[in-house]
């Protein structure tokens, strides 16, 4: 059919029906052969290894969770402590401006 199969996916999905697969200029027709009565379906395995990646994923997500929340705060912190050390300069001049322009004031208040 002319549908290009990725290196990422499984066996598993080639093997749930016949299909033909082009090596170069040759063409191959492959019959995928009955599962014997003992083996579980296809899907029921690839479902299976589904639900153990999501369990696997949940875990690692969890056990995560609370190292990045850490660095999160920490950098957060530190962005902070950044922010006020740029902004004092700033307040300095604000509270200067704000004393004179009170003095200026008061002698206009009595002229």
């Amino acid at each position: 059919d002319g549908i290009r199969i990725a290196q990422s996916n499984s066996i598993m999905t080639l093997i749930q029906s016949d299909f033909r697969i082009q090596i170069n200029d040759d063409i191959y027709n492959v019959q995928v052969p009955p599962m014997p009565s003992g083996i579980m379906d296809v899907s029921d395995v690839t479902h299976r290894i589904g639900d153990v990646r999501g369990i696997v994923s949940q875990l690692y997500n969890s056990l995560n969770v609370e190292q990045f929340e850490l660095q999160q705060e920490q950098s957060l912190l530190k962005g902070k402590e950044e922010l006020l050390q740029q902004l004092e300069p700033l307040e300095q001049e604000r509270t200067l401006l704000s004393e004179k322009s009170a003095v200026h004031t008061r002698r206009l208040t009595w002229l």
